[in-house]
């Protein structure tokens, strides 16, 4: 299932690809970002098991998978677009710096997790600002 071996490591960075999630029972598109580690399989003659790093472009998430549960993106699957911006909220910016604290990110993660998020999206000259609203009636009408 894996993907063609004869393919050097360089040459997979930053490559859409098809990956399996066993839990999920699905496929997801996913782009490679590294190459992790490599190990030899349990209860397998001869086959290293290769960890790759993939953030997954129609859900802007970033997961540890084996090479084994990759697979080259072909088909109707290639042209579909990215589903998963990274975006900016309007007018929030760290009070020091340009970074953000653990601290804040910690607060903004507990705050939002697990909560339906209304949003109203402005794209701005290759970047997009989005303001977030915890009830759909305070954001009026949804563009």
């Amino acid at each position: 299932m894996g993907m063609n071996s004869s393919r050097s490591f360089a040459e997979m960075n930053h490559q859409l690809v098809m990956v399996w999630f066993v839990k999920q029972e699905m496929w997801s598109r996913g782009q490679i970002i590294r190459i992790c580690q490599m190990s030899h399989r349990p209860n397998s003659r001869d086959r290293t098991d290769i960890k790759v790093e993939v953030r997954r472009v129609d859900y802007g998430d970033v997961v540890f998978v084996s090479l084994w549960d990759v697979k080259e993106l072909c088909g109707e699957s290639a042209s579909i677009p990215v589903q998963a911006l990274q975006v900016s909220l309007v007018n929030v910016r760290p009070v020091i710096g340009e970074t953000w604290s653990f601290e804040a990110i910690s607060w903004f993660k507990s705050t939002v997790q697990n909560k339906t998020l209304y949003a109203r999206l402005y794209p701005e000259e290759g970047q997009v600002l989005v303001e977030l609203f915890m009830e759909k009636g305070k954001i009026g009408a949804m563009r």
